[in-house]
């Protein structure tokens, strides 16, 4: 099935179950931030659409697989985690097992396709990726702290940067326009 850009999209740093970002992020509690985070993600992405998680998912909680699975469980979509070195790749790969999740890939660094633009994902920035060069040099995603810098292709997708979930139209017009 080809997908429309609107139903691929993209997010890092949602810190779910942290309540210091909850706070920072101006929420009166955890809870209220994790009902808003869910809300606006399932409506805007459909139980087919394709999500890119770019690390930075949830903070480790006590039971952490089934607190993991129940809030992955909440979340529409087909599911591809990137993960930072700060998450535990053993317990992405467990919940993967369960089919409900729509848990379709994990790992830690991930080449994608789309409109004949290869799209490098990574929770960290990093200064050269793999194409970078040439016209239609490849486009790298990343979530973290580090500011966007569109001239060189470099787009950053954390949740902090608007409190949004990017498409892949949101992203091809960041690259079109510079």
């Amino acid at each position: 099935m080809i997908q429309k850009l609107n139903d691929i999209h993209f997010t890092s740093n949602l810190h779910f179950r942290n309540k210091e970002v909850s706070i920072e992020r101006g929420f009166a509690n955890v809870d209220v931030m994790e009902d808003s985070i869910i809300n606006q993600w399932n409506k805007q992405v459909k139980p087919d659409d394709t999500v890119y998680i770019l690390g930075g998912f949830c903070s480790i909680v006590k039971g952490s697989l089934q607190s993991y699975m129940n809030l992955v469980y909440e979340l529409n979509g087909q599911k591809h985690f990137v993960l930072s070195s700060e998450e535990a790749i053993d317990t992405f790969n467990q919940m993967m097992s369960d089919k409900n999740l729509g848990i379709e890939s994990v790992s830690q660094y991930k080449e994608i396709m789309f409109l004949k633009q290869k799209v490098v994902l990574m929770h960290y920035p990093m200064l050269e990726w793999p194409g970078m060069s040439g016209i239609r040099g490849s486009v790298h995603l990343h979530g973290g702290k580090l500011n966007s810098l569109v001239d060189i292709k470099r787009i950053n997708v954390s949740y902090d940067q608007e409190m949004k979930l990017y498409t892949a139209e949101d992203i091809f017009h960041k690259i079109t326009r510079k």
